[in-house]
Formats: C-alpha cells, sequence, structure tokens
C-alpha cells in the first residue's frame, strides 16, 4: 500500500546543486574557466586546496566543498584543472538527506579548449554533466536514469562554468568599489547560457582582534538572484552568503569532513516557509486574493487564466476547471514547445511512450487523457522526499518522489500521450505546516492551461497555489530569487 500523507515536499536538488556550486565563488585560481575583456589574467603555478564548510541560517554545519586546482597540460596546450567535491546534509520533513556533488574540468590557458564531468548523487538517484568546448561550441552530454542525452549550445563569448552567476573563476580582487563585471556563463544544471553582474560593494572587516583581516565584499546577480562573498586581498573567498541564507565559510579539512558527521540540524523546509499575514488559508478552496511583495522590481509574477492581476495591483487566484472546447484536435502553433521532450522529461523515451499509451487507453479528449495520467501518478508514485534532480524515466522507474517528481513525470507521460504540458513553480498552503511552501505542479493544456495537482490528489489545483515561475527544469534555479524574500498577505479566501 502506498503512502497517501499529503505534506508539502520542497524540491532539494534546485536548491543544493546552486549551493553547492558556490563554493566556486571568487577562486582566483581559476581564472581558465572566466576570463572578462576588463579583467586580467593570472594562471596558478601550483596546485590549490582549498575548503568551506556549508552552515545553516543559524550557522550549524551542514556539509562541506573542496575544490582543488593545478596547472595541467594536454594535448601540448597548458590548462588548469580544477576538481570539485562536496557533501551536503539537510533534513526536509523530518527525512535526513545526503547528496553528493563532485567532478572536474580542464580549460586551457589561450583559445576556447575545455571539458568538464560533473555528477550529483543521492541514495539510488544520480545525474551526470559532461561536455567538451571547441570551436566556439559546447558540446555536452546528460546521463540520467541509464540514458544519455546529447546537448549542442554555441558559445560566442569566454565561458565561465558555474552554478550560481557563472562566478567560479573571476579575478574579483581587481574589482574597485563601485566598479563592475558583466560575464557571461553556462550553467551545467540548467543547461543554459546567461550573464551574471559582479560589482564591489567596498571593504570591510571580517573576525576579531589578531584574526581580523581586510576584506572586500562583492555580490554576484544573475536572473535577479543575489550572493554575497568576502573576498581577502588575494581573491580568496572567507565567507559567501547564499540567497537561502546558507553560509559557506573558509575553514580547514578536519573541520569540514566533521561536518558531515554531525547531527543534521533543523529541518530547512521551515527556513523557507511564507507564513502569510491577513486571513488565513483553507485547503480546497476555490477563490483566493493576496498581496504579494518583497520580490524584486525586476521580476514578474505570470498571470494566465488561473490567476491574474486585479486593478489595484493584488492577485487574484481562482484556477480554472475544464474548458468547453477542450476537445479540439488543432492546437495553435505556439503549444509545440510543450510537446517536445527534454533530457529531464523524456516524453519520446519508448518506456514513458509505452506507459502513456497504456494509461490513456482509446481516449481522445485532451482532458481526459490528462485526468487518467493525473490519477496513474497519484495512486502509483509514492509521497516522499527525495534529494535528486528530477527525472522522468528516473521517476518511473523509482515510483519514488516527492512535488518535482511527480510534476516531471506527469508532464513527460501527457506529452507523450499528445497532450500539451508544462511545469508551474510556486507556493502551496500547508494546514499541516501552517505556512506557504515551495512546490511544484503540472499544467495541461485542454483549450487553455489548466491546472492539476498529483501530488496532493487534486484534480484541479486548488486556489491556495501562487504561481511564480513557468517552464522546464532550466527555470527553476530563477525560484532563488523569491526566497527569503516573498511576502504574503491574505486578502481574501472562499470555497
Amino acid at each position: 500500500m502506498l503512502r497517501r500523507h499529503r505534506k508539502k515536499l520542497i524540491g532539494a536538488a534546485i536548491v543544493l546543486f546552486w549551493l553547492l556550486m558556490m563554493g566556486l565563488l571568487g577562486r582566483r585560481e581559476i581564472l581558465p574557466l572566466l576570463r572578462g575583456p576588463s579583467l586580467s589574467t593570472n594562471y596558478p603555478t601550483s596546485p590549490t586546496d582549498s575548503w568551506m564548510m556549508v552552515l545553516s541560517p543559524g550557522e550549524q554545519p551542514l556539509g562541506f566543498i573542496n575544490t582543488q586546482t593545478a596547472p595541467e597540460t594536454r594535448d601540448g596546450l597548458p590548462g588548469t584543472l580544477l576538481t570539485l567535491n562536496a557533501i551536503l546534509k539537510m533534513q526536509f520533513l523530518g527525512q535526513p538527506m545526503r547528496m553528493h556533488l563532485g567532478g572536474s574540468a580542464w580549460f586551457a590557458r589561450t583559445g576556447d579548449a575545455g571539458r568538464f564531468d560533473f555528477a550529483v548523487r543521492s541514495e539510488e538517484h544520480s545525474a551526470r554533466f559532461e561536455g567538451v568546448l571547441g570551436n566556439g561550441v559546447l558540446n555536452a552530454r546528460i546521463h540520467t536514469a541509464g540514458e544519455v542525452y546529447p546537448l549542442s549550445l554555441p558559445v560566442n563569448r569566454e565561458l565561465a562554468i558555474a552554478g550560481i552567476a557563472g562566478t567560479s573563476a573571476l579575478q574579483l580582487d581587481r574589482l574597485k568599489p563601485g566598479e563592475e563585471a558583466v560575464i557571461e556563463a553556462f550553467d551545467p544544471m540548467t543547461l543554459s547560457m546567461g550573464t551574471a553582474r559582479v560589482k564591489c560593494l567596498g571593504f570591510d572587516t571580517l573576525g576579531e582582534g589578531d584574526e581580523a583581516r581586510k576584506v572586500r565584499v562583492v555580490s554576484i546577480t544573475s536572473h535577479n538572484i543575489e550572493s554575497k562573498a568576502w573576498l581577502d586581498e588575494e581573491g580568496q573567498t572567507l565567507r559567501a552568503e547564499t540567497p537561502l541564507g546558507l553560509i559557506l565559510q573558509q575553514t580547514s579539512s578536519s573541520e569540514a569532513l566533521s561536518a558531515v558527521s554531525r547531527e543534521v540540524p533543523q529541518d530547512l523546509i521551515q527556513a523557507v516557509a511564507i507564513h502569510p499575514s491577513g486571513k488565513r488559508p483553507v485547503r480546497g478552496a476555490n477563490l483566493m486574493r493576496i498581496r504579494i511583495s518583497g520580490i524584486p522590481d525586476a521580476v514578474t509574477i505570470p498571470e494566465d487564466a488561473n490567476q491574474r492581476r486585479t486593478a489595484d495591483g493584488d492577485l487574484l487566484i481562482a484556477p480554472r476547471s475544464q474548458a468547453e472546447d477542450s476537445a479540439s484536435t488543432e492546437l495553435p502553433e505556439n503549444l509545440e514547445p510543450f510537446l517536445a521532450a527534454h533530457p529531464f522529461v523524456q516524453s519520446d523515451h519508448p518506456e514513458i511512450q509505452r506507459t502513456a499509451t497504456e494509461i490513456v487507453e482509446d481516449r481522445q479528449d485532451p482532458w481526459d487523457k490528462a485526468r487518467a495520467i493525473y490519477e496513474w501518478v497519484f495512486a502509483n508514485i509514492e509521497k516522499q522526499g527525495v534529494l535528486s534532480i528530477p527525472s522522468a524515466l528516473d521517476v518511473l522507474h523509482t515510483k519514488v518522489g516527492d512535488c518535482n517528481e511527480h510534476t516531471v513525470l506527469f508532464t513527460a507521460l501527457a506529452r507523450a500521450a499528445g497532450v500539451p504540458a508544462r511545469m508551474a513553480l510556486g507556493v502551496v498552503w500547508s494546514d499541516e505546516l501552517d505556512g506557504f511552501y515551495y512546490h511544484a505542479w503540472p499544467e495541461v493544456y485542454a483549450g487553455e492551461w489548466l491546472w492539476m495537482e498529483p501530488t496532493l490528489g487534486q484534480p484541479i489545483a486548488d486556489a491556495t497555489h501562487v504561481k511564480l515561475l513557468t517552464g522546464d527544469i532550466e527555470r527553476w534555479p530563477r525560484l532563488l530569487a523569491f526566497l527569503g524574500k516573498l511576502r504574503i498577505e491574505v486578502l481574501e479566501v472562499s470555497g
């Protein structure tokens, strides 16, 4: 018998991957991984070994990040090799979880030759990202659920390998107060190119007494997500703060390794919960009107038939039921991306295709297909927290997961059945936890976009869902722009 408890489960892997990659912030020795036109380049002449402890918002140890660099020549090209090893222990809804990120990257000192190979592992779940850079093109492969998916991206300017903000190798010690640098970066987690803005905020003192050190404080902003780093005179990161409130602190190897043997501190899902003001939401509500504040001005909350801005700026959420013209066989051309396969939404894989066919049987109406897929996913996927990068094929094999796993599998099955589907990321109310918690759910197009909820067992997601983002996994890290900042006032609830 599958467990049917309906607790809110946060998507851990997205946040954790970005957190771990922040261990590369300000690493002046890794300059071959990133070069900016306004920044000079110094290359390491001897190996380096850096350890950072990952701390909770209350500064309790959660794990460590170890980065090493060394000069290395390949095929006659002088270059720099970076190796990364990180372990993080967290607790989500009372479940202890452990995640490991490891791998290496090598880049030539001149030209654009390079390669990287990183893997994320947690329990029986794993994903591997490898790639080769050359001739202005990044050719990568993603390994997940026993399958390999190719990816090719043009790289028109200098390349950075990093998780958060693409800052792994920027020589930040050359920036003066008020100066900024804009860089291009490839994120191996989100499989996309982007830009980041690095700004020197000024100088400060870190530590006390004889251990006090003058530091340069910098901010790194990408996709409206800001992080901070404190750097010494040589550009080494002594401390960094993430959008989630988690902290990276330079330390010794023995102290860092001891972090993974300690008891896991307070459940971190509580750290990102939003406890609203105003009226108390009710699970199953069909209408909710809220006022949102605290988010960056550049962030736009999506609107659709299910949620929209009112004339006075409030957000009105009233999810729609089945559209009248859902049986139409002709789809607008702009829906083609929502029928396409993705490395983590493998709707074209034979196993996904076969399962979708078995579920929908001879149904023709898109909404009827979506309902059948919803019922199958809700009934067959065990509700359990998983620390992984969600992969539909992996979920089909393990039949275990939280909201991320339910959503990617549902999306893959719907697309395989010819029903346009996309993923929403936002927050949802939890009666058990007395607050809004970060959550993912699928949307299907059946005449118009409809919200569904296979994790919580709602054919139509209720009005306590607040959508903050829409899109495949490559957009999910943008959720970090809301963490610790989002404020909600509930003005009206009915249903």
